[in-house]
């Protein structure tokens, strides 16, 4: 009986804990989520944020002239932003969820880029009604960004990350 009792603990041992190892399975989205966020998007923020401080450094309060506003436009932003969609649309998420996070994300930016690119094309023609048009298209964009970060933080919620401040 003794012989017995051994290979039936040791059954028992190995179907516990692979139920325990299944029950404390990895998360597909949350491992897809986590190297989104720590390994593919930091450099994105980065690049973002250089086209955006061009940006500031000419329009509202900092505005001084068209010419120079036209000239950072052309020669800076849409070139810097350029560069930023591509390397956004180069981004790869592995799990449904993740990919239409970014996929709200490369909306958002394609919005703003658009508007950017209005912006020098009303410059260019002294078009006030363009100007219109742009910074309605920039309203759509920042919704957009406004959405991906609701989506985002949903997401992170419900697959237990926990989001630092600026992500």
């Amino acid at each position: 009986m003794k012989t017995k009792a051994i290979p039936i603990l040791i059954l028992a041992c190995m179907l516990l804990s692979g139920l325990f190892l299944a029950g404390c399975g990895s998360d597909p989205v949350q491992e897809d989520l986590l190297n989104y966020l720590n390994e593919q998007t930091p450099r994105l923020a980065a690049m973002e944020n250089e086209v955006v401080e061009e940006l500031d450094s000419v329009i509202g309060k900092n505005y001084s002239n068209d010419i120079e506003t036209y000239q950072v436009i052309v020669d800076k932003v849409i070139p810097g932003y350029r560069d930023f969609m591509e390397a956004l649309e180069a981004v790869k998420p592995a799990t449904p969820e993740v990919v239409g996070l970014h996929e709200i994300y490369i909306d958002a930016v394609n919005k703003q880029f658009n508007a950017i690119v209005q912006i020098s094309a009303a410059i260019e023609n002294q078009d006030t009604n363009l100007i219109s048009h742009a910074n309605e298209k920039l309203s759509e964009g920042r919704k957009g960004i406004r959405t991906y970060e609701n989506e985002l933080q949903a997401l992170a919620q419900k697959h237990n990350v926990v989001l630092q401040e600026g992500s």
